[in-house]
């Protein structure tokens, strides 16, 4: 499998599609000092209230701290579901890192 910061979209034709959308650095930070307006100003889409709530505030601190001592991870971790027609964010999806030794990933998703 290649990971890459570009937009992760289901190939399937019926399927109701939704973007995965990378989360750069300096939006991670911003959402995890919960400071909404700032991480608005650097991404395309609608982000709404929910991504700095107390649900979500949390993981952004755990993926912006895990990007720092680990650049290689971006790829990998939360990225923001979009709903590609009206650019809404309606959740967040993801690995929580890269494979382990024995290629596992975990996944975690909250819509």
């Amino acid at each position: 499998m290649t990971m890459t910061e570009e937009s992760w979209t289901s190939r399937k034709t019926a399927a109701t599609r939704l973007h995965l959308v990378h989360v750069p650095a300096d939006v991670l930070c911003a959402l995890a000092r919960e400071d909404l307006e700032s991480a608005r100003a650097m991404m395309p889409m609608k982000l709404t209230p929910y991504l700095v709530s107390d649900e979500c505030s949390g993981t952004w601190r755990r993926r912006s701290g895990q990007i720092a001592r680990n650049p290689g991870d971006a790829a990998w971790v939360t990225r923001l579901a979009v709903e590609p027609h009206s650019r809404q964010v309606i959740g967040r999806a993801g690995y929580h890192g890269p494979p382990d030794e024995a290629g596992m990933v975990e996944i975690g998703y909250a819509i």
